[in-house]
């Protein structure tokens, strides 16, 4: 018995990677790329190319998820506001 030929790493194993490395389901990056979620399901099982300005597009949110999402980490941009406004803590303000 012949094993089934594998698929060769493309384009379209990099569109499921980033889309699953961002937590989005199919619909949800869809909306975000402008495209139909068939078209998407496509790119993600490989039955379509995945063009380059897909990608790139899903590149550059996922850059902006990264840089948006930074500011709220430990010792982030918004941590050191909150720390500055509050320096006793947030719930300080709640036990006054």
């Amino acid at each position: 018995m012949q094993k089934p030929a594998k698929k060769p790493k493309s384009a379209e194993n990099v569109c499921r990677k980033l889309r699953l490395k961002m937590g989005y389901s199919l619909q949800d990056m869809a909306d975000i790329l402008g495209i139909k979620k068939a078209t998407l399901q496509g790119y993600d099982e490989g039955r379509r190319a995945c063009p380059v300005e897909i990608i790139s597009q899903m590149q550059s949110a996922y850059e902006r998820e990264l840089k948006f999402w930074s500011r709220y980490k430990p010792g982030g941009e918004f941590d050191q506001s909150v720390s500055k406004e509050y320096p006793h803590g947030i719930l300080s303000v709640l036990e006054a």
